[in-house]
């Protein structure tokens, strides 16, 4: 047993047990049958919300487009935005970083990037994931 997990835990565990399929109230009702909370449900809560911090890209100009406002003098409200060093390192045109992001698309002919944001602050750049044609996912960038 998990040293976090105690007695009293347990004890609680086993009474909201006994109480959820004894009590013939609303709330107990609903969360015998999980309702609104349907395994369906919850993954596509998931799904949608991971998708809207995704932003895909299938061409190098539709990655520089969108990393063109990652750049800290742009205004930071309608924007993503990520560090200065991070900037002026990585996503800044003509680095090695931005040379390489070119060479995905002229080595692959098929490839795709997605540029993922947090999920607490949707506007601040997480990382950047490669998907070239035949080959496996990599990550190309991240922030942390």
């Amino acid at each position: 047993m998990p040293a976090h997990i105690g007695f009293a835990d347990n004890l609680k565990l086993g009474i909201n047990f006994i109480l959820a399929n004894t009590m013939q109230n609303k709330t107990w009702k609903a969360a015998r049958r999980m309702k609104g909370h349907h395994w369906s449900v919850l993954v596509n809560r998931q799904e949608t919300g991971r998708k809207s911090r995704e932003k895909l890209c299938r061409s190098y100009n539709d990655l520089r487009r969108e990393l063109d406002k990652c750049d800290p003098e742009t205004d930071r409200n309608t924007n993503v935005w990520c560090g200065e060093a991070e900037w002026e390192l990585y996503l800044k045109p003509g680095t090695a970083f931005d040379i390489t992001c070119r060479h995905y698309w002229e080595v692959f002919r098929e490839c795709e990037m997605t540029l993922i944001t947090h999920k607490g602050d949707r506007t601040k750049l997480k990382r950047i994931e490669a998907k070239p044609q035949g080959e496996r996912m990599r990550v190309i960038w991240t922030d942390a």
